[in-house]
């Protein structure tokens, strides 16, 4: 099944059953779609939206939804982290989004909760880093760290499908979870909290919203202040470099 982006993204979807088309299938056929989509389409996202029928429903298999996204014109600062000997840990669909460029390590999650999970894991350095390494990259040691993770669950699930009781939850649920991430900072450690975009649930229509992300960063290093309003999520990446590398 293809179908209509619902939003404004340069993105081309597949849909299948996985008990009709099996997985390696549905990657191959996005594999060739990614590469009909590029030069002049310059499709951003090609993306395998694997699915099973329950007795609930349709279910979607978000473990093994795959972004074929182009990479990104020039180095990131992730580019820059791992190149100054940094890891950079994906968690979610981050790899994908990147073409594991500038990622070191990376795992894809099943929505928000197993997210969270890996998020704490990792601060609390329980991840078996040795099986989450990119290919290329021979070493688990690092001179510093950032974790980038990516909870989807409010975007795909709620923010599009214009359910704001579950998006409510979900967003309890992250809630619920930044007290024990807090805690687990260290002086060098830095935690910020932002949106790559609106996605107001209560909006008509299931396209990305135009309000503000928020912004939240919190440090033992630092006092509480006002950000303001930044100047654009360039701002976000020279904030993390500053913090790792200078």
């Amino acid at each position: 099944m293809i179908f209509p982006n619902p939003s404004a993204d340069s993105v081309f979807q597949i849909a299948c059953n996985v008990d009709v088309v099996p997985l390696g299938t549905l990657y191959r056929w996005c594999e060739i779609a990614r590469e009909i989509l590029t030069d002049e389409y310059n499709v951003s996202r090609v993306i395998a939206r694997p699915y099973c029928r329950t007795e609930k429903g349709l279910k979607r298999l978000s473990k093994d939804r795959r972004d074929l996204a182009v990479l990104p014109p020039r180095p990131t600062v992730l580019n820059r982290v791992a190149e100054a000997g940094g890891r950079v840990l994906g968690i979610g669909k981050i790899v994908d989004i990147f073409v594991g460029s500038g990622i070191t390590h990376s795992v894809h999650t099943d929505g928000n909760a197993e997210g969270l999970e890996l998020t704490i894991k990792a601060l609390r350095h329980r991840l078996d880093l040795s099986r989450l390494r990119q290919p290329g990259v021979n070493s688990d040691d690092a001179k510093c760290e950032l974790i980038f993770t990516n909870l989807v669950d409010t975007d795909a699930l709620y923010g599009h499908r214009n359910n704001p009781q579950g998006y409510g939850r979900a967003l309890e649920e992250i809630d619920q979870s930044i007290p024990q991430i807090v805690n687990l900072l260290t002086h060098d450690d830095l935690l910020i909290i932002t949106g790559d975009h609106g996605c107001d649930p209560t909006v008509s229509g299931t396209d990305h919203t135009r309000e503000y992300v928020p912004l939240l960063m919190v440090s033992p290093a630092l006092s509480p202040a006002a950000l303001g309003t930044t100047p654009s999520f360039a701002w976000i990446a020279e904030v993390v470099e500053r913090w790792l590398l200078a």
